[in-house]
Parts: C-alpha cells; sequence; structure tokens
C-alpha cells in the first residue's frame, strides 16, 4: 500500500470512523462538531471551539491563518504538506458575496473546501452558498461539502 494513502487511513482511524480520504476525515470532524449559541460570542470563538474538535498530531496541522480561510486543515508527509483542507465558519448574518469570493480563491490553493454555516442562515443564502460548492466541485473536481448547524 502506498505509504501516503496509508497515512491518510490512520488520521481517519485516529479520528473516529473509517473515511476514505483525509477530506473525508476533516469532514466527519467538523459534522461531530456540536456548537452551542454563546451570548457575544463572535466567528472567531466557534471557529477556536471548532479546532478543539482536531487532534493534532506529527501528521496533522490545525491552524487559524491571518489571511485566506477561517482555520485550515494540513495533512503533513515526510515534514511536507501534501493536503490542504479550507475550512470558512460564518454566522447567519454572513454575506454571500464574501463567502462566494472565498470560495474561488480557496479552490486555487486547497485540495477541498468545507463552508459551516452557523445559527439560523436565510434559506435562499445557504441554497446560494451550495450552488456554488457545486459548481466549484464539477468544475473543479475538488471535493466541497456545507454543513449547516443550526440552533
Amino acid at each position: 500500500m502506498d505509504p501516503f494513502k496509508a497515512l491518510q487511513e490512520s488520521i481517519a482511524r485516529i479520528w473516529g470512523g473509517s473515511p476514505r480520504t483525509f477530506f473525508e476525515a476533516v469532514l466527519a470532524r467538523v459534522e461531530q462538531w456540536n456548537p452551542k449559541r454563546v451570548g457575544g460570542w463572535r466567528e472567531t470563538n466557534y471557529q477556536e471551539d471548532l479546532i478543539k474538535t482536531f487532534r493534532p498530531s506529527d501528521a496533522v496541522e490545525i491552524d487559524q491563518p491571518k489571511k485566506g480561510c477561517d482555520i485550515e486543515v494540513r495533512l503533513l508527509y515526510l515534514g511536507r504538506v501534501k493536503e490542504k483542507i479550507a475550512i470558512e465558519t460564518k454566522l447567519d448574518n454572513f454575506s454571500v458575496k464574501d463567502v462566494v469570493g472565498g470560495i474561488e480563491i480557496y479552490r486555487k490553493d486547497y485540495n477541498g473546501i468545507i463552508v459551516v454555516l452557523l445559527g439560523n442562515p436565510p434559506k435562499d443564502k445557504v441554497s446560494q452558498v451550495k450552488s456554488k460548492l457545486a459548481e466549484v466541485k464539477k468544475m473543479y473536481r475538488i471535493p466541497t461539502h456545507l454543513v449547516l448547524k443550526e440552533f
């Protein structure tokens, strides 16, 4: 078996479940996260809470980059970044234009994109983001997923 593939499967087992890819392992962690509305919390508070659900290791780095996506999860192999997953989190008052613009940028630099909408976002905004993710997935053949965490 390819050592890199073995590493992907190992990370999936460490985080629980049996995903076939690093993207699926990251997505599974995001989907298991159970945020609650906390008065006074901003997006950054939710991002920090989400980061706590990941178990970093020698093969995985989790970061909040100063520019770009909200959370970056990197899979390392022999000390080099082999895969990067972008996670974007938005509270219910988000701008569709900002999210769609971010998706366009992330598709160039990441091996997958996960958008997490928090709270009670309007259905039309959810639909627009879902549509953009589907377009990027089809056109650029990178995995994308929308996770809705209502509270």
